[in-house]
C-alpha cells in the first residue's frame, strides 16, 4: 500500500522527469535561436565590412572620377546597400520561419498531448515556485 510519503515522492519524481523534458526542449529552442542569432550577426558583419571597404574605395577615388563615372558609382554602391538590405531580409525572414515553426510544434504537442503537457505546466510550476521562495528566503536572511 503507497502512502502518502511514497505518493509525495512519486509525484515530486515525476514533476522533476517532466521539468527536465520541458528545460531540455526550452533549452533547443533556446539554442536554434541562439545559433539564429550568430549567423545574422556574422552575415551583417560580413555585409558592412564590405560596404565599407566600397565606400572607403569610392571616397578615395572621388578626386579624379568624371561626374558620369561619379553617378555609376553612386548608383554601384547604393545597388550593393539594396543587395545588403534584402540579405539582411531573408536572414531575418529565417529566423522568424524558424521560431514560428517552433511554436507550432508546440502548440501540435500540446493539442496532441493535453494531459501530459498540463502535468509539464504544473511540474516546472512546482519547481519555479521552490525555486522562487529559497531565493526570496536568502533574500531575506
Amino acid at each position: 500500500m503507497e502512502t502518502v510519503g511514497n505518493g509525495q515522492s512519486s509525484a515530486q519524481d515525476e514533476a522533476s522527469r517532466i521539468a527536465g523534458k520541458v528545460g531540455t526542449a526550452t533549452s533547443n529552442v533556446l539554442d536554434a535561436t541562439r545559433s539564429a542569432g550568430r549567423q545574422i550577426g556574422a552575415v551583417a558583419r560580413d555585409e558592412a565590412s564590405g560596404l565599407k571597404r566600397e565606400l572607403d574605395d569610392l571616397i578615395a577615388r572621388l578626386p579624379s572620377l568624371s561626374a558620369a563615372a561619379m553617378e555609376e558609382a553612386k548608383q554601384d554602391f547604393l545597388h550593393k546597400m539594396a543587395t545588403t538590405k534584402e540579405a539582411a531580409k531573408g536572414i531575418s525572414d529565417n529566423v522568424r520561419q524558424q521560431i514560428t515553426q517552433r511554436a507550432e510544434d508546440t502548440a501540435a504537442y500540446v493539442k496532441a498531448q493535453p494531459l501530459r503537457s498540463m502535468g509539464m505546466a504544473v511540474g516546472v510550476g512546482i519547481i519555479l515556485g521552490l525555486l522562487m521562495s529559497r531565493s526570496a528566503g536568502r533574500d531575506r536572511d
